[in-house]
């Protein structure tokens, strides 16, 4: 009889110290951060208006089916844009934030994505004739759970990020 008072003693210990672990990496856990970077056969001039273009991202993004303003600015700092996106059959909306427009150097948003927030900086530079971009990107789970989730798949988000540059590459070289 105690020996099955113990066991249970045991797994409710194991349940509690999971539990804790789980709340405690959610909480020192709040982002995740990662770089990737290709070179494109295409000057940086062409590149950054590709780039900086809202509109271009269903060409390369297979997810964005297409982009509406809602607020616009002179120097697109600040401007926001809505994709609707569809991933799987289910139809979701990014609400994308201009947070950086330096032409030609670098280009900055934040999507906004349901449960999570993806902050993004761009930096563009100049390899004989060639585009060199670099992505670095910060993702911040909304909510224990999806916080520990991106430290989870960090490198299947990075992949997937970096499959995303390909594909941005091949429709401007095309």
């Amino acid at each position: 009889m105690k020996s099955k008072g113990l066991g249970l003693k045991i797994v409710v210990g194991l349940m509690l110290l999971f539990l804790v672990l789980f709340i405690s990496s959610s909480l020192l856990a709040r982002e995740s951060s990662y770089s990737n970077e290709i070179i494109i056969n295409k000057p940086i001039n062409e590149v950054f208006e590709k780039l900086s273009d809202s509109n271009f991202l269903p060409k390369w993004n297979p997810l964005a089916e297409n982009v509406t303003a809602e607020k616009a600015t002179a120097n697109k700092v600040g401007s926001i844009y809505l994709i609707k996106a569809k991933q799987q059959n289910k139809a979701f909306q990014v609400k994308q934030t201009i947070t950086k427009y330096n032409k030609n150097n670098a280009f900055g948003d934040i999507l906004d994505v349901e449960n999570m927030i993806s902050v993004n900086d761009y930096i563009l530079s100049d390899e004989n004739g060639k585009t060199k971009l670099i992505k670095h990107t910060t993702i911040k789970g909304k909510g224990h759970f999806i916080r520990w989730v991106t430290k989870i798949y960090k490198g299947n988000f990075k992949a997937a990020e970096q499959k995303s540059l390909t594909l941005f590459k091949q429709a401007l070289e095309q």
